[in-house]
């Protein structure tokens, strides 16, 4: 299968000229040339990380296209990509996830939503107009600052109670048995330990709560599956840390839940590779 195909476009195969990737470097004909290069080039290095401190050294180095993918203490990303990942990505998640399709599937699958209501990976928002008027209270979390500076905007026209905080769904800040609902909708294929989150909401259901979630992930096609693996490094860095290939029926299981219902398909404004979802709802059984 084709990569245009994967794609959903059906355009004849080109042939295109291959990038010239050879890096220009001085080729000097004497040894000498060679020893006083090697001395003046680690002078000039000595100096230069004399001058700065690691982390200002990985962003200058990302700047000029020497560094392209570093990761913090914290999980989050360093250097350049850090800046990619605050201050651009969420303005192209915002833009790319607000079409009026992906919006009415976002009403219908938060129809149900009631009671004391965790949403995990909120984003910049985008669900808030479809929650209903029986949520009490929302909780909103998302470990990216750069998106909350986009979700404040939309919480002052939140038509219910809702509160926002940063923090991680691998290790969500509150007790057991907090919330009637837990809301993901695209989050699960950005979250680097998927099982442990999928046990931290579980952990924080009240008994008969339930897990409502709009996810994109594997393809069963396995042709869709290959262009899914190839593009994965791509994905993770352009979409900041997502991932093509999650099955996410199979994480779902890999907690305790009872898959109540699921639904899957090809979404049909969106590349096959990308827009193949699942959307359903998973129970925490009652104790005893």
């Amino acid at each position: 299968m084709s990569f245009w195909k994967c794609l959903g476009v059906d355009v004849r195969a080109r042939t295109w000229p291959q990038p010239e990737w050879r890096e220009r470097l001085p080729n000097p004909s004497s040894r000498s040339h060679h020893t006083d290069y090697a001395r003046r080039t680690g002078s000039v290095i000595r100096r230069w990380r004399s001058g700065f401190s690691r982390s200002q050294r990985l962003v200058r180095l990302a700047g000029r296209g020497r560094v392209t993918w570093a990761t913090g203490s914290d999980g989050r990303y360093s250097g350049a990509m850090g800046v990619y990942s605050k201050l651009v990505f969420p303005y192209l998640c915002d833009w790319g996830m607000s079409s009026r399709q992906l919006a009415e599937l976002r009403a219908d699958v938060l129809s149900p939503v009631g009671g004391e209501v965790l949403e995990i990976g909120a984003g910049t928002g985008l669900n808030l107009p479809h929650y209903g008027d029986g949520v009490e209270q929302l909780v909103l979390i998302d470990p990216n600052p750069g998106m909350h500076r986009l979700l404040k905007r939309r919480l002052g026209k939140a038509k219910v109670p809702a509160v926002k905080q940063v923090g991680r769904a691998e290790s969500l800040p509150f007790p057991d048995d907090s919330f009637d609902y837990v809301v993901s909708t695209f989050v699960m294929c950005s979250i680097p330990r998927r099982k442990q989150a999928m046990a931290e909401i579980f952990r924080v259901l009240r008994p008969g709560g339930s897990l409502v979630f709009l996810e994109h992930g594997l393809s069963p096609d396995p042709n869709v599956r290959r262009w899914q693996c190839r593009l994965n490094p791509i994905q993770k860095r352009i979409g900041d840390g997502c991932r093509l290939d999650v099955d996410v029926p199979a994480l779902v299981r890999s907690a305790p839940f009872m898959l109540a219902d699921l639904s899957e398909g090809y979404f049909a404004r969106a590349p096959k590779f990308l827009g193949y979802l699942y959307r359903g709802t998973a129970v925490k059984r009652l104790a005893g």
